[in-house]
């Protein structure tokens, strides 16, 4: 009963080596479509990437969560539509609030808003644009997931799988040789 060597590559070594590639290549396959999602798709298609910040729409969309919002055409919008906005007070900041009611006794709507937890509906009222931001879907905690990705220890981290992901590579071509 003589043992028999096994093929190049295969075995334990050959296994792990395998294995590790495998879920490397994977978790960078992932990050990569992630991030062209997130950063890339809202410059070229009609939706865009927001961040929530505060607690104002729990336990509907939680703090740390990621909505991604689709182009509407504003007279689309109902009472109960969750959109996002410029803040009428402060340019530049963005609020994702639940529509309450649509005011159509003026030139053009109103849309009075309010946060889910919120007792009272927001102080302003916001003109209905030719084109809205809709909620579409809210993805928990993948806010804190990215706001993660753009620390220097996240990068240092990414790097070394980025490595380990190469050595496991040239490891495999080299156990079949």
């Amino acid at each position: 009963n003589k043992d028999v060597p096994l093929p190049p590559g295969e075995g334990w070594g050959g296994g792990v080596t395998r294995l590790l590639t495998w879920t490397v290549n994977a978790f960078l396959a992932i990050v990569v479509v992630g991030l062209l999602v997130l950063q890339v798709g809202p410059r070229l298609l009609p939706y865009r990437v927001f961040d929530v910040l505060s607690g104002s729409m729990q336990p509907a969309i939680p703090v740390g969560a990621e909505v991604i919002d689709q182009a509407v055409p504003g007279p689309s919008l109902r009472v109960g539509d969750v959109i996002t906005y410029e803040h009428p007070r402060h340019p530049g900041t963005y609020i994702t609030h639940r529509v309450i009611a649509i005011d159509h006794t003026g030139l053009a709507p109103i849309i009075s808003t309010r946060g889910d937890a919120n007792g009272a509906p927001d102080p302003w009222k916001v003109q209905v644009q030719s084109t809205m931001l809709r909620v579409r879907v809210a993805i928990p905690l993948l806010g804190y997931l990215l706001g993660s990705l753009a620390s220097p220890y996240a990068r240092l981290v990414m790097v070394i799988l980025v490595a380990a992901g190469a050595v496991a590579f040239v490891a495999e071509m080299w156990l079949k040789k």
